[in-house]
C-alpha cells in the first residue's frame, strides 16, 4: 500500500467497513491474500457481483403464519408493475438498515463577498431497511418515502406520524424474522465510499426516488447492502 506502520494503524477502521481500494480483482484478491496473513481482516467482492443480485423494492408485506408476502414494484422498460412473491421466515438471514440524504441546490446571498454563492443543503433524510434471503439470491429493499403503510394491516393504527408507522414496521419485521445479524453503519461507511465516484457509478442502485439534485448515496447504500449480501454468502 506504500504506507507506513503508523499511518496505517491510523486508519484501520475499529468499528465498521472502510472502503480503501478499487482496482482489478486479482490485484485485490493479492492484497486480501497477504493482508490476512498477517492477521488483519479484509475483503474484495466483484462489482459484477454486486449487480447479479436480484433487488425487490417493496410496496408493502403481509406476515402469514410463517412466511412474508411481499408486494412489490417489478420496473420493466420504460414501466413498472406491481407483483408480489412469498418467501418462508426462515429464509430471511441479514437486516440492513441505513438512511440516505435528498439534496437540494440553495442559493445565498454572501455579504462579506457581496456575491451570490450556491450550496448543495441536505433537505430531507429517507429511511432504508433490507432483508436478505441468501437462498433466494434477494434483497427485499423498504423505504419510508415509498412504503404503502395504508396497506399493512401488521401497523399500529394508533400510530400517526410517518415515524411511528416505520418504527412499528421495523419493530415487526425483527421480531418476527429474527435475523442473525443487523447491520446499521451504513452512514460511516458511506461516508468513505462516496469518495469513488467512478466506480459507483458502475453499480445499479434499485432505488428509485424523485431527486432534485443527484448523488451517489443511492449506489453507495446497494454496495453497503450488496457486501454484506455476498459476505454473508461465503
Amino acid at each position: 500500500m506504500e504506507i507506513d506502520r503508523y499511518t496505517a494503524t491510523l486508519q484501520i477502521p475499529t468499528r465498521s467497513w472502510r472502503l480503501y481500494k478499487t482496482g482489478s480483482l486479482g490485484e485485490l484478491n493479492y492484497y486480501q491474500s497477504e493482508l490476512n496473513q498477517i492477521g488483519l481482516p479484509c475483503f474484495c467482492q466483484s462489482i459484477s457481483n454486486i449487480n447479479k443480485i436480484k433487488v425487490y423494492e417493496v410496496n408493502s408485506v403481509e406476515i402469514i403464519e410463517n412466511q412474508l408476502k411481499f408486494i412489490y414494484d417489478d420496473y420493466q422498460v420504460n414501466s413498472k408493475k406491481e407483483e408480489q412473491i412469498i418467501i418462508n421466515l426462515t429464509d430471511i438471514n441479514n437486516c440492513v438498515k441505513g438512511m440516505i440524504p435528498l439534496f437540494e441546490l440553495t442559493v445565498n446571498f454572501n455579504s462579506k463577498k457581496n456575491k451570490i454563492e450556491k450550496k448543495k443543503s441536505t433537505l430531507d433524510y429517507i429511511e432504508f431497511y433490507d432483508l436478505h434471503s441468501i437462498i433466494n439470491n434477494s434483497i427485499f429493499r423498504f423505504n419510508g418515502r415509498n412504503y404503502q403503510f395504508d396497506n399493512d394491516t401488521n401497523i399500529d393504527q394508533k400510530s400517526n406520524t410517518a415515524k411511528e408507522k416505520w418504527q412499528d414496521l421495523e419493530n415487526n419485521l425483527t421480531t418476527k424474522i429474527s435475523p442473525e445479524k443487523v447491520w446499521s453503519n451504513f452512514t460511516s461507511f458511506a461516508q468513505g465510499v462516496i469518495e469513488f465516484p467512478e466506480m459507483l457509478k458502475e453499480i445499479e442502485s434499485h432505488i428509485h426516488l424523485f431527486r432534485r439534485e443527484e448523488t451517489v448515496w443511492d449506489e453507495a447504500f446497494q454496495l453497503y447492502s450488496g457486501l454484506i449480501f455476498l459476505q454473508s454468502k461465503s
